[in-house]
């Protein structure tokens, strides 16, 4: 690693978790694994579990940070790009639980609301498929289905 700029997302990871632990600003630390990874030619092409490993904990930090402050709309872009990058259904999950968590903070208008909500609630149906949770899994898709109704549901002309 050079003194300033880290050679692979790795030695990028490494030193932001040992800067986060001294500073409050701990998003904007993570800001710059991920802007590492966006301008380096063979991080953002490579596919590899140890990229999207710390990448997806990269961006979970983020919206985390995001939430806390309560910049919701940012958590929720945020946790969506981590999304792409889930492995398992327990993690999906957890991520598409935080998701709906920060749009119901949002100030989102209703219909991006509905919409965002009809996004996440199919993730998440999917995922309580995969580990066999039915029960679950239906609440998804109704959550799925309320939701897009209400962005279907026409606008007074008057």
């Amino acid at each position: 690693m050079s003194e300033d700029k880290p050679c692979n997302i790795v030695e990028a990871y490494a030193v932001a978790s040992k800067t986060a632990a001294k500073y409050p600003q701990k998003r904007r630390i993570y800001d710059k694994v991920a802007d590492f990874c966006e301008n380096d030619r063979v991080c953002r092409t490579e596919d590899t579990v140890k990229r999207n490993t710390l990448l997806f904990w990269t961006y979970d930090h983020m919206a985390g940070e995001y939430a806390e402050s309560k910049r919701y709309e940012q958590a929720f872009e945020t946790w969506r790009k981590a999304l792409s990058l889930v492995w398992s259904p327990e993690e999906q999950i957890r991520l598409g639980q935080k998701m709906l968590d920060a749009v119901d903070h949002s100030r989102l208008s209703i219909p991006r609301k509905a919409g965002a909500i009809a996004e996440t609630a199919a993730y998440l149906q999917q995922a309580y498929q995969q580990i066999g949770d039915e029960e679950n899994s239906q609440r998804m898709k109704r959550m799925v289905d309320l939701a897009s109704d209400l962005i279907k549901i026409p606008r007074n002309q008057n």
